[in-house]
C-alpha cells in the first residue's frame, strides 16, 4: 500500500494546480 503513496500524493498537487488555475481564471474573467 504504501508503494502507491507518492503516486497519490502526485495526483493531489495536480488537483490543486488545476483548481488553483481554474480559480484565478474565474477570478480574471469576474474581475
Amino acid at each position: 500500500m504504501s508503494y502507491r503513496q507518492p503516486e497519490i500524493k502526485l495526483l493531489q498537487l495536480k488537483y490543486e494546480k488545476t483548481v488553483i488555475l481554474t480559480i484565478l481564471i474565474i477570478n480574471h474573467i469576474f474581475n
